[in-house]
């Protein structure tokens, strides 16, 4: 696997678009040659193609699965997060571990620059 955050998400995204059908993403370039991937606006999405974006999030640094509200955490690593409906949470707890969290989290998510055309 590639060593450079970005070249790694694009990895990640590329294994997604060759089976954009099955995961409900629509893929398409524009004119000034940008990657757009809809995983979930106006395409079909769904839990796969949410659990694929947040791993290209994480340039693959990390784990990400679903857990149902008020189960036993998926690892036994993993300390449960609060929570505030008691178990009767109404949708699924997206659930994230990483040995690299600084790279993963803050290096690969970085929002502060400006986007232009």
């Amino acid at each position: 696997m590639p060593t450079g955050l970005n070249a790694r998400a694009a990895g990640i995204v590329a294994a997604g678009l060759a089976d954009a059908d099955r995961l409900g993403l629509v893929g398409h370039r524009t004119d000034a040659g940008v990657q757009i991937v809809d995983a979930g606006v106006k395409a079909a999405g769904g839990d796969e193609a949410g659990l694929l974006l947040a791993h290209a999030a994480l340039a693959g640094l990390g784990e990400v699965w679903l857990e149902a509200c008020g189960t036993p955490p998926h690892h036994h690593r993993i300390h449960p997060a609060s929570d505030p409906w008691d178990g009767r949470c109404p949708w699924p707890i997206v659930a994230v571990e990483s040995e690299a969290p600084i790279a993963a989290c803050l290096a690969s998510q970085y929002a502060g620059w400006k986007v232009s055309e």
